[in-house]
């Protein structure tokens, strides 16, 4: 992934992942992204620090689909994961004694009804 700066017109951050990377979501109103990868697995990348942090697994085994990050203010650490069945949200925590963690808050299941409306 290459991060390029509009105002500067020029390549500001590179990332090489250890598997091919499959989809990005990046954040609106910020710097981070999320990306799922071949593996099945998603991350949370800010090239700030160059922090890569893994979204911890879940009980599912269906694939991730879609991210849809939270735009507010008071709340823009939290995030959405969609799998076919079910929304997974996520709260991105810098201030851990462990570090950076990416928490799971809850999960609810998608009706199919929701499902276009969330992402048109």
């Amino acid at each position: 992934m290459h991060y390029y700066s509009l105002e500067d017109s020029t390549y500001v951050n590179e990332y090489r992942h250890i598997a091919g990377i499959r989809m990005i979501f990046p954040e609106l109103d910020g710097i981070r992204l999320c990306f799922f990868d071949d593996r099945l697995d998603a991350y949370i990348y800010s090239p700030v620090d160059d922090a890569l942090v893994k979204v911890p697994n879940i009980e599912s085994t269906a694939h991730f689909t879609q991210c849809l990050w939270e735009t507010f203010t008071v709340d823009r650490d939290t995030f959405v994961i969609c799998d076919a069945t079910t929304l997974h949200v996520f709260l991105f925590s810098k201030d851990q004694i462990d570090g950076t963690v990416t928490l799971i808050f809850n999960h609810r299941s998608l009706s199919c009804a929701l499902s276009e409306v969330l992402f048109a």
